[in-house]
C-alpha cells in the first residue's frame, strides 16, 4: 500500500522569497496565541528547513519566529486563523 503524500500550502513570507510550508491539514485550525500558549508550530521555513512558530509579543502583536535562523515577521495580534494569515501576509509581506 502506497503512502500519500501530504498536501503542503506554501505561504509568502516576505520581499525577500522566503517561505513557510503549511500542512493542508492544518489549514482549516484556529491558533490561539496568549499568555498560557507561548508559541504555536506553524510549519517549515523553506530556507533553512526549521520550525517557525508565532509568538506573543506585545498586547497586540504576535510574531512569526523562525527557531533555526531566527527570522521573525510581526503581525496584528487578532490573526487567528491560516486564511486570515494568508491573506495578510498577501498584502503585507514582511509583516507590519
Amino acid at each position: 500500500m502506497a503512502e500519500q503524500a501530504e498536501q503542503i500550502e506554501v505561504v509568502r513570507l516576505n520581499v525577500h522569497g522566503e517561505y513557510l510550508d503549511i500542512s493542508r491539514s492544518f489549514q482549516d485550525k484556529t491558533f490561539i496565541v496568549d499568555e498560557r500558549f507561548f508559541r504555536v508550530d506553524l510549519g517549515t521555513h523553506r530556507f533553512c528547513c526549521c520550525k517557525i512558530n508565532i509568538r506573543k509579543i506585545t498586547p497586540n502583536h504576535n510574531a512569526l519566529y523562525c527557531g533555526g535562523c531566527n527570522l521573525r515577521i510581526v503581525l496584528p495580534g487578532n490573526i487567528s486563523t491560516f486564511a486570515e494569515l494568508t491573506d495578510f501576509l498577501k498584502e503585507h509581506p514582511g509583516g507590519c
